[in-house]
């Protein structure tokens, strides 16, 4: 930064906002922004600052009015009546640490099957404050996450991935389509996991410690207290989506291709032979063909086994389970 009579000043650990939240910042931040594309390996320990009066009255605007309330019954609404009043005093609270995070009221939406989905939701208040981080995080984050990755992130849709997939498969050589779930994955994440994913950019501790204090601020269904990290009702899944990106790149170190075209492929393809001819009668008009058919499904039903397993076990730690 230069200064007057030429001199310079060092400026270490800034803060990095992306392009796509620019407008909920000002101007002055878009150096910031480019600074952060520029260095990804930056660490940024002075952020709590975003979290002033202009940027949470933003945040509020963007609230949806018709959404439910949490499980204090107050409505957007009626939290903008005093909207002025409400966001000084959240200021304050955040300011000398006060702050804490309510539990989130646990709704059910109804999925494409027969299940139900479960579904937090949480305080106007917390909203304010999730959708404050959800924008800091993503500013930082956005940049890191890879090309295939399209969950809430922005300008990406659904289509978006399908296009890439559907470019993919028809362009590249594909053996077989991998459809994996990682179980309640939001909800059974480990936190330490979670954290020491944010911790490879965020060292300001007191938005370590909101995070730490969401996750921890449990559900509350039918009356009932749950200790259980909350599933969202807006969207603060940037802070997650980092768990994603930390997942994704565990996934991308483990072994998924089992079987290569050669040798093994070969002695697998002779011992299905040698089964097949040893036990049922094979037309030979048909027999190549159908074998070779039968050997391919094989193939790919132990590598898809063994692909399995891999994966599970490089997840094990994140106490998740996966599914294909």
């Amino acid at each position: 930064m230069k200064l007057r009579g030429g001199k310079y000043r060092a400026v270490a650990k800034a803060n990095i906002i992306s392009p796509e939240i620019n407008h909920h910042f000002g101007g002055r931040y878009r150096s910031l922004t480019l600074r952060a594309r520029e260095n990804p390996k930056a660490k940024f320990s002075s952020l709590a600052h975003l979290l002033d009066k202009d940027f949470l009255a933003k945040c509020f605007g963007e609230l949806k009015r018709d959404k439910a309330s949490g499980i204090d019954r107050v409505s957007v609404k009626q939290y903008g009546e005093a909207l002025e009043e409400n966001i000084k005093d959240l200021i304050t609270r955040l300011k000398e640490k006060k702050y804490r995070p309510q539990p989130v009221r646990r709704t059910y939406i109804p999925k494409a099957s027969v299940s139900m989905r479960p579904l937090g939701i949480p305080t106007v208040e917390d909203k304010i404050v999730q959708m404050g981080l959800a924008k800091i995080l993503g500013a930082i984050f956005e940049g890191d996450f890879a090309d295939v990755s399209f969950g809430f992130r922005p300008k990406r849709s659904c289509h978006d991935a399908l296009n890439t997939l559907d470019k993919a498969v028809m362009t590249k050589p594909v053996n077989y389509i991998v459809d994996m779930d990682i179980e309640k994955f939001f909800e059974t994440i480990d936190h330490k996991w979670l954290m020491k994913c944010l911790k490879q950019r965020i060292e300001d501790t007191t938005i370590l410690a909101i995070i730490s204090r969401i996750l921890k601020a449990g559900i509350v269904e039918e009356g009932k207290y749950i200790k259980q990290a909350p599933i969202f009702g807006i969207r603060i899944t940037d802070h997650r989506n980092n768990v994603v990106y930390g997942t994704n790149n565990r996934l991308n170190g483990i072994k998924t291709q089992t079987y290569k075209p050669g040798e093994k492929v070969r002695v697998i393809f002779k011992q299905v032979m040698n089964f097949i001819g040893g036990t049922y009668y094979v037309s030979p008009s048909v027999g190549n063909k159908d074998t070779k058919t039968y050997c391919d499904w094989v193939i790919n039903m132990m590598t898809v086994n063994v692909m399995h397993r891999n994966l599970a076990e490089g997840i094990a730690d994140l106490s998740s389970e996966i599914s294909i």
